[in-house]
This record gives structure tokens, sequence and C-alpha cells, in this order.
């Protein structure tokens, strides 16, 4: 005759974790692909300017910032995307038009042709938004971080 067991149970004291981590490696491996799809932002191309006195610009963080970049090469960036000095007026109008702020942030890198951002700057005048801030780096951080 068999004997029953009496209050003891078998209790399972493991966290089964293989689904969860299924999940991750799936997620990881999305986000690895998405990023590798995504251009460099040109401003990572830029040497910008070194000045002593800066003001800083949180709006420039936002996703509707209109953000031009000027490589040293002549090369005009509109965020993500290459564009030409001619098409920018009509490009700027379009942001403005869906909610853009009217104000116009450059990354002109230091070694830039002042023709080329003149040019910018003339397009920028011309799409009829007046408030431009240029992105510089505060030079005493910059020669803070060499050491």
């Amino acid at each position: 005759m068999r004997q029953a067991r009496k209050g003891r149970t078998n209790l399972i004291c493991r966290i089964d974790v293989s689904a969860f981590l299924s999940i991750q490696i799936v997620l990881l491996v999305m986000f690895m692909v998405r990023v590798s799809d995504v251009p460099d932002l040109p401003k990572n191309g830029t040497d910008d300017p070194k000045v002593f006195h800066f003001e800083r610009m949180p709006r420039a963080n936002r996703e509707d910032a209109i953000v031009l970049s000027v490589l040293r090469d002549g090369d005009v960036w509109l965020g993500y995307h290459r564009s030409s000095v001619a098409d920018l007026p009509n490009q700027i109008r379009a942001a403005i038009s869906h909610g853009s702020e009217r104000k116009v942030y450059i990354h002109a890198d230091a070694h830039a042709r002042y023709r080329d951002v003149r040019a910018v700057l003339c397009a920028v005048r011309s799409a009829g938004v007046e408030n431009v801030a240029f992105f510089v780096y505060d030079k005493k951080e910059f020669q803070s971080l060499k050491q």
C-alpha cells in the first residue's frame, strides 16, 4: 500500500526567462538593422567653430527643428537629406507650413568657404526666415575635453 504525502508539494523555484530573452534578441537585431540603415548626420562631419561666449539652444533638439549643415566641401544638408541651395527656400517654406518653428539652425563647418555659408543664408532669407542661429562649441569645454 502506498502512503500519501501529507502537506508536501513540489514547488518550482525558478523563473523561465527564455521567452523574455528571445524577444530581447529579436528587438536587438531589429534596432541594429534599423540603425545601420540611417545615414550619419552631417553635423557629425562638421568641425563647428569654437567660441567663449555662447548661448544654449534647447529648442534645436526638437523633431521639427529646421537644421541645415554646410560641410567644408560645400555640400548642404537639410536634416538627413542632401539638398541644393536652389531648393532650400521651397523646402524651408514647406517645413514651416507643416508646423516647424520660424527659426533655422545652421551647422557650418569651421573650414567651410564663406561663399557657401553666405549662399545658404541668402536662401534662408529668401524663404522668409529672419531668425537664424549657428551651432558652435564652448571653447572652455572643448579645451577641457582635449586634455
